[in-house]
């Protein structure tokens, strides 16, 4: 069984989620994702982002009739 990273840096979240560097950090700083400093480095907690979009609203697209 594959374990799951615990915590990424900002340009691993940045990728995995398609989303710049800068809206990582804004939602660090809005309280979205966690985080933490480890010897200058900014190490994101993985589970807070799934959180973050398990708990996001769902869209529902509409198929549209040609």
């Amino acid at each position: 069984m594959k374990e799951q990273m615990e915590y990424a840096s900002i340009k691993t979240i940045s990728m995995l989620f398609d989303m710049g560097k800068t809206n990582v950090y804004s939602h660090l700083k809005a309280g979205h994702f966690e985080a933490v400093r480890v010897g200058g480095m900014t190490r994101v907690n993985m589970a807070s982002v799934r959180n973050f979009f398990a708990n996001a609203p769902k869209v529902k697209f509409e198929e549209k009739n040609a």
